[in-house]
């Protein structure tokens, strides 16, 4: 009887409780993606402005001249004003470097350290965003590339080569979400370009073999991830759609699954205490009825054979 009672009641309760937190994981779900929309949403403004500025110098005359050495002179006015570039080039659609504005003298004899994006933009003569490299000197950046063209014809691509301390600023927020841990930016190939957490010793290293499979199966969603850093993360992503990078916010597994564990854990050990005590009380009560009614029966013997002493 205590176990029909008792055990039922668990049931339900267990199951009103995991579908309470089943609701309150949607939320937080969806909380993470709008954020990770939004993250990649401020990306692609970044990159766009980058793209519009480079547009802008693209259509400088000294180019519609080929004057190399006037076109030199005014990128480097340019750049000066534009505190993420880092410096800037115009490149050949072959790849040779023929002004570099850290180069006082105009053309220097580096090579394109990142030849993949060169190569599609040429292609496709459209801008894009190119993927995070080490260059000669150990220095991490990724370049931002324009197609140059007169009358039709490809002439030049102009690159701006940007740093990823630049994007440091826009994974940093001053109000983040309740329980979140990290805020990540990755390029088209999966490497930490920007993060919130410990940026010196992720930035420039590739994510984990499943974080790749998550950006190739689709542009955006929610999924449970082990981070460089061993921890266990639900993790939103949402593909900038301009750049083809990708921007991720993370919270640990804790976060959300602790209370619901930790409640059923409550509840189990409630259910235990509550199942000990009416066994218990059950119990006592069984023998104390067991004795009356054994009381009871032996009188009836008694009276039926006659005996005095069950009229006492």
């Amino acid at each position: 009887l205590v176990a029909g009672a008792v055990l039922p009641a668990l049931a339900f309760t267990a199951g009103l409780l995991f579908w309470l937190v089943q609701q309150e994981r949607a939320a937080v779900e969806r909380r993470l993606l709008q954020a990770a929309r939004a993250q990649a949403q401020l990306l692609d403004r970044d990159m766009a402005d980058t793209i519009h500025s480079l547009q802008a110098l693209a259509e400088d005359e000294h180019l519609d001249r080929d004057d190399r050495a006037g076109f030199h002179a005014q990128a480097r006015r340019v750049v000066a004003t534009q505190p993420a570039w880092f410096e800037l080039y115009l490149l050949s659609p072959a790849g040779e470097i023929l002004v570099d504005t850290s180069s006082p003298g105009g053309p220097s004899q580096r090579r394109v350290v990142e030849p993949g994006s060169l190569r599609r933009v040429v292609e496709s003569r459209r801008p894009l965003v190119g993927a995070l490299r080490r260059g000669p000197g150990g220095m991490l950046a990724f370049p931002v590339r324009v197609p140059v063209q007169r009358g039709g014809a490809l002439r030049y691509v102009l690159t701006a080569v940007i740093r990823p301390e630049a994007l440091a600023g826009l994974v940093r927020v001053e109000a983040p979400g309740a329980g979140e841990w990290t805020r990540t930016i990755v390029d088209g190939e999966g490497t930490v370009v920007a993060r919130t957490r410990a940026p010196e010793e992720f930035v420039g290293r590739s994510g984990s073999p499943s974080f790749l499979a998550h950006l190739r199966q689709a542009p955006e969603g929610v999924y449970h991830e082990r981070t460089l850093d061993g921890v266990d993360v639900y993790l939103a992503l949402s593909r900038a759609a301009s750049s083809g990078w990708a921007c991720g916010v993370a919270v640990p597994r804790e976060v959300i699954d602790g209370p619901f564990h930790r409640s059923l854990r409550a509840l189990g050990a409630a259910g235990l205490l509550l199942l000990l005590l009416g066994v218990t009380g059950a119990y006592l009560t069984a023998r104390r009825v067991s004795a009356d009614i054994a009381g009871a029966a032996e009188a009836a013997e008694a009276l039926a054979h006659g005996d005095p002493r069950s009229e006492e």
